[in-house]
This record gives structure tokens, C-alpha cells and sequence, in this order.
């Protein structure tokens, strides 16, 4: 699949259904020749994180084989290209969340002003149903706890020891709302 077709199931479908079947469900281009190998790899994020291995999806140019990124919109994924993964836990969620609000509440101050602003972020992104933990102050359990996983997994060989980030949802609604607003405005960004 490249952009130009990806644009055709949207046009015939709908974005939605775009959405739907071909970031958050079906194949992924990345293991499309070792299936042992994506089950090992959701298997894996499955254990450290603690969710079901039918609540992690891997998206992004890994997923569809080309990059939705405006700096990269359309260039197929290479050896240069990370793996962007969601994660849908309304548990890990609210555990993010709560953890953000004593932030919020105890240790405002003691933030530097980009860490300030990023919590801010969060905060916004909170209310959509989502928590991109790179905005997550970086002292936190969470923010650690999260990050090491990804770190452990980024420096893994079967992995080619490519980046390996995540985002977190709480529910698939969330995720389907997020990637189809996203997606909606990256093309009318680029027409």
C-alpha cells in the first residue's frame, strides 16, 4: 500500500473505516514475512506492560509501510524508520493520570518551563483520551517505568535496535478518534 491508495480507501470508504482497518487492525509491514516474530514482539510489550496482547497495535509507517508524518508524508519505511506502537489500557491510563495530577498539585515549581508546558499538554491530552508519555515529566514512576520498557525493547536485536515509542490510550474509541482527526487534518494540511 502507498499514500495515493491509502487516499483511495478513504475517498471510497470513509476515514473511519480507513482508520479502522488499516492503522488500528490488520496486517503490519513491518513483520509481514515473520509472524512469530510480531507475536513475539506483542507478546513481549504485553508482559512488561501489563495488557492484553489484543490492546497493543502497531502504527505508523511500521504498520502501513509509509510515513502519515507531514516531514516524511508518503516515504516508505526503512532502516531509518521507528516503530510507533498504542497501547490501549484504561488501567495504565488512569495510573498516568493520576500520577500527572500530583504533579500538578506538589511539584508544579520545581518544573523547569518546558516540562511546565508539556504538562500542560498533557492535560489537553488527557481530556481527548490519550497520553503520549514523551510529555510526561521525566521524574515520574510513570514517565521511567514507561520509558524503560520502550528503551529495553528499542535495544533489542530481533528489533534491528530501532526506536520503539508509545502512546497511550484509554480506549479503542479514544485511538480511533485520535488517529482519524489526526489523519483528517494532515490531508488537509497537504492538498
Amino acid at each position: 500500500m502507498n499514500l495515493t491508495e491509502f487516499r483511495k480507501v478513504i475517498e471510497i470508504e470513509s476515514l473511519e473505516v480507513a482508520v479502522k482497518s488499516l492503522i488500528l487492525q490488520g496486517s503490519v509491514f513491518y513483520f509481514k514475512d515473520d509472524f512469530k516474530k510480531y507475536f513475539h514482539f506483542k507478546n513481549t510489550l504485553s508482559k512488561k506492560l501489563g495488557v492484553h496482547t489484543n490492546n497493543i497495535e502497531i502504527i505508523g509507517s511500521a504498520k502501513l509501510g509509509f510515513s502519515l508524518n507531514q516531514q516524511r508524508l508518503g516515504e516508505p519505511f526503512d532502516k531509518e524508520s521507528d516503530i510507533d506502537i498504542a497501547v490501549i489500557s484504561d488501567k495504565l491510563f488512569d495510573l498516568a493520570w493520576s500520577e500527572l495530577i500530583s504533579i500538578r498539585d506538589k511539584k508544579w515549581f520545581e518544573l523547569t518551563p518546558k516540562e511546565r508546558a508539556n504538562l500542560i499538554q498533557c492535560q489537553s491530552d488527557i481530556y481527548w483520551g490519550y497520553i503520549s508519555p514523551d510529555r510526561v515529566p521525566g521524574g515520574t514512576g510513570f514517565s521511567k517505568w514507561w520509558w524503560s520498557i520502550f528503551e529495553e525493547l528499542s535495544s533489542v536485536a530481533d528489533f534491528e535496535r530501532r526506536k520503539i515509542r508509545g502512546r497511550l490510550f484509554k480506549s479503542w474509541e479514544r485511538a480511533q478518534a485520535y488517529y482519524c482527526y489526526s489523519i483528517q487534518n494532515l490531508l488537509k494540511s497537504v492538498r
